[in-house]
């Protein structure tokens, strides 16, 4: 239930992008498919980009069209699903489906749903949401060398469609990339263009104004949640954050997501301790402008945020 709180925090702006780090790793596959079917609808009605990273194949070759796999933080295969889930190129990849039995007989991907198929048509003008060249990203480790997470990707994501930063082992890169993409990290090298506009430099306004136009969904959700606040006041916040509606309508807004993400309406009152991981998860994109950040900001949980 957290879950599907998180999720329906992340859409309230209705982003333009939306990152979804392993969305639903914490749902049962029923709630998984509503909640991914939710995904789908925002990408058909809003015309939004989907970003997803996961290690869940089945999710990836079911809502992906195309793949990235990553192996030491680089690039070790990429294609679209049917083609990379058919016929794997890469040894690593390869590796990752016969350890799936699901996959082990080779796979074809279901033909595309219309606003899938057309999406491209619709964005000819400026066809990427996201292009990234050439990310590289290090972290000092201490009394070792600084280790590199991310090591050279490029990719792009055309506008409207779904695109795996797909499923390589934890560690491979994944969320590091996604940070990246989003400006919760800075990279050492490469730039990152979102709907055009380079954003690699972006500083305080220009971030402020990314985070109303680029969603987070965090894989934790047990990190992710003010511990002081309601759940109806954590999924408002970001319209709050940004003045968009009245109060009233904020809440009616914030109640009517969290039962899009088939959460009862009694959690609105609750706090994050009183739900399950699930919940949480479909609770709250933790990843807010500078001004959301209160006085418990210093605890270690709120560390990651900017």
């Amino acid at each position: 239930m957290r879950q599907r709180v998180l999720i329906a925090t992340a859409i309230a702006l209705r982003p333009r992008l939306l990152i979804a780090d392993e969305p639903t790793s914490a749902l049962d596959a029923t709630v998984q498919r509503k909640v991914l079917d939710l995904l789908d609808e925002l990408q058909r009605d809003e015309g939004t980009s989907i970003l997803l990273v996961t290690h869940d194949l089945g999710v990836a070759a079911d809502r992906a069209e195309r793949l990235v796999v990553l192996k030491d933080g680089r690039i070790v295969e990429e294609g679209r699903s049917d083609a990379v889930l058919a016929a794997p190129a890469d040894a690593y990849t390869r590796q990752l489906l016969s350890d799936a039995p699901a996959f082990a007989t080779g796979f074809r991907r279901p033909d595309a749903p219309p606003f899938l198929r057309d999406a491209a048509a619709v964005a000819a003008e400026n066809p990427f949401a996201i292009v990234a060249e050439g990310l590289v990203k290090e972290f000092r480790v201490a009394g070792r060398e600084r280790f590199r997470a991310v090591d050279d990707v490029s990719f792009k994501v055309r506008r409207g469609t779904t695109h795996a930063r797909s499923w390589g082992e934890s560690g491979s890169g994944k969320t590091t990339t996604a940070r990246l993409v989003t400006r919760f990290h800075q990279p050492d090298a490469g730039t990152i263009e979102l709907d055009g506009e380079d954003v690699t430099q972006a500083k305080r306004d220009q971030l402020r104004a990314l985070r109303r136009r680029v969603q987070l969904v965090y894989q934790n959700p047990f990190a992710s949640l003010d511990p002081r606040q309601q759940i109806v006041d954590i999924v408002a916040e970001p319209l709050r954050n940004f003045r968009v509606g009245t109060r009233i309508e904020r809440r009616e807004r914030a109640h009517a997501l969290l039962e899009r993400v088939s959460l009862p309406i009694d959690v609105a009152r609750r706090t994050p301790g009183e739900l399950s991981g699930g919940q949480r998860q479909r609770s709250r994109s933790r990843e807010r402008s500078r001004s959301t950040r209160r006085s418990w900001s210093s605890t270690r949980r709120c560390r990651h945020w900017m």
